[in-house]
């Protein structure tokens, strides 16, 4: 094998070094305002925000032509917000949000460990789920809000960009087509 001259592997390491400064620079000068950003934008997490940050960067260094990037705080921002975006998706929000109604609407003290529970309890699930899915999307989003990520009504109205009056009317409608759900189902 032959060797490359000793005066190019020198220069090679000059600018591996001038690299790493320089994404070492590039790393302290955005990191705390993508960490503060997605914090206040998602929450404290899942994914924390200091794991959000870490990924971001590490998908920038990842990329070949990482010095073409001619908006380093937009690409890492959007790199962030998928990565956030993609995490949820992935770690079954869907599942957290049907065990949570199932919290909200069924929260008797039952043992729910028997198997004809469990098929019971899975049949409600199925059934508040398809109603949510019938209710206007503005009803089903302000009641999601509020029950399963636990906004405020006002947090809601703004979010929503509608009145607090409008929400709280969306919320108590969606709230009695469920309570109305297990009423014809003879279910209390």
């Amino acid at each position: 094998m032959t060797e490359l001259p000793k005066d190019l592997n020198e220069n090679t390491q000059t600018v591996e070094a001038l690299e790493r400064t320089f994404l070492k620079a590039l790393y302290q000068e955005h990191a705390t305002a993508l960490k503060k950003g997605i914090r206040a934008r998602y929450g404290d997490g899942p994914p924390e925000p200091d794991d959000v940050v870490q990924e971001a960067f590490r998908r920038f260094f990842d990329q070949d032509n990482w010095r073409a990037i001619q908006n380093v705080r937009a690409f890492l921002w959007r790199t962030a917000c998928n990565f956030v975006l993609s995490t949820k998706m992935s770690s079954g929000l869907r599942d957290k949000y049907r065990l949570e109604l199932e919290h909200i609407f069924r929260a008797d003290q039952r043992d729910i460990s028997t198997p004809e529970t469990v098929i019971t309890v899975r049949e409600q699930l199925a059934a508040i789920n398809a109603l949510l899915q019938t209710m206007p999307k503005r009803r089903r989003l302000a009641f999601l809000l509020y029950r399963i990520d636990g906004l405020t009504q006002m947090q809601i109205s703004k979010r929503l960009h509608l009145s607090r009056s409008a929400v709280q009317k969306d919320i108590t409608l969606a709230e009695a087509a469920i309570a109305e759900l297990f009423l014809d189902r003879g279910e209390s």
